[in-house]
Parts: structure tokens; C-alpha cells; sequence
């Protein structure tokens, strides 16, 4: 037998599937290790393949928060709930995701971000109308400024803004639509 027919060793095919995973993205630490895992290696294999790419620099935890923190806020303004939701989605180390995160919003105004988001939706919604659309839309669940609030409301708290950062955003923008007795979903 040759060193040619040797059969690479557990650790081997291990750090060259785990190789071949980080050409496609950027992964943390513990999603190469619950890749590699779906993928049928032991798990103490694939953490020393994931400690040894890690030393070689295959991958940076902190990098990798960045990056999702980037991406993330590449889509719109986002709120902190957002961003430690997609960091804990991809496994980021906590310090590096907490990091990222305190640098992606330092000197940011959440408010004002979310207020922003809101002005956003409204002129998307109003490009989107249709333009042969009859004048009388009082039946159109769209015009009603509650109804509007709701969505937006939603549509916050999936960008991550909390409640309280929403409400004053949405006060900001559409000021008759909420008032001090009922939010947007009370009854009249």
C-alpha cells in the first residue's frame, strides 16, 4: 500500500469539508462545528478542525460580526433586537457579537432610525399604489391612518426597534394616528 492509497484520516476529510463550507460564507466557530456535525463528523473532530482553521485564520469571530451587523443594516435601519438576533442565528461569540453590535450603533439615534424606516414603508406604500386607483378609498384598509400605524408598528418590531422607540417614531410621522387614550389597535 502507498502513502497515494492511504485513506485520509477522520481530521482530514473533516477540515477539508470545513474548508469547502467556509469558500461558500463566512461561518462562527460553532456553526462550522454543527456543519461539519450534519455533515456526519465526531464532534470533538470537527472542534479541533474549527480550533485549527481558527488558528490558521480561516475564521475571525470578530470579522464575522461586522460583517453580519453590515449586512444587516445594509437592508434598512435595524434596531439592537434585531442585530443580537442575527448574531445569535449565527452563532457569533457573544463578546464579538456585542461589540459589533455597540459599534454599529454608536452615535446612532434609534429614533430617529426608526423614524426613518417609517418615512421609508410610506413612500415605498405610496410608489406601490396603483395610479388608477379611485379617488374615494375609504373602504381601502390601507388608508386608514390605525391600520397604517399597526403595520408599521409590526413591521418595527421585526426590524428589532422596541416598543417604546417605535411609538415615538410613529408620533413623529403620523402624529393623529395614535393618540395619548388608545394605540393603534384599540377599538373606537
Amino acid at each position: 500500500m502507498t502513502v497515494a492509497d492511504e485513506k485520509p484520516s477522520p481530521f482530514e476529510r473533516a477540515k477539508e469539508a470545513a474548508v469547502r463550507l467556509l469558500r461558500v460564507r463566512s461561518r462562527s466557530r460553532s456553526e462550522l462545528i454543527a456543519a461539519l456535525e450534519r455533515k456526519g463528523f465526531d464532534g470533538a473532530v470537527a472542534a479541533r478542525v474549527a480550533d485549527e482553521l481558527a488558528r490558521l485564520g480561516y475564521m475571525n469571530e470578530r470579522l464575522l460580526a461586522d460583517e453580519t451587523a453590515r449586512g444587516v443594516t445594509r437592508r434598512g435601519p435595524a434596531g439592537r433586537a434585531l442585530l443580537e438576533h442575527k448574531m445569535e442565528s449565527r452563532r457569533v461569540e457573544p463578546g464579538a457579537a456585542e461589540r459589533a453590535i455597540d459599534h454599529t450603533l454608536a452615535g446612532r439615534d434609534p429614533v430617529d432610525d426608526a423614524t426613518t424606516f417609517i418615512r421609508q414603508r410610506l413612500a415605498g406604500a405610496a410608489h406601490d399604489a396603483p395610479h388608477d386607483a379611485p379617488h374615494d378609498t375609504s373602504h381601502n384598509a390601507s388608508s386608514d391612518p390605525r391600520g397604517v400605524a399597526r403595520r408599521l408598528l409590526a413591521a418595527l418590531a421585526r426590524r428589532g426597534f422596541d416598543e417604546e422607540v417605535s411609538l415615538e417614531a410613529l408620533r413623529r410621522v403620523m402624529p393623529d394616528a395614535l393618540d395619548e387614550d388608545r394605540g393603534p389597535g384599540d377599538g373606537a
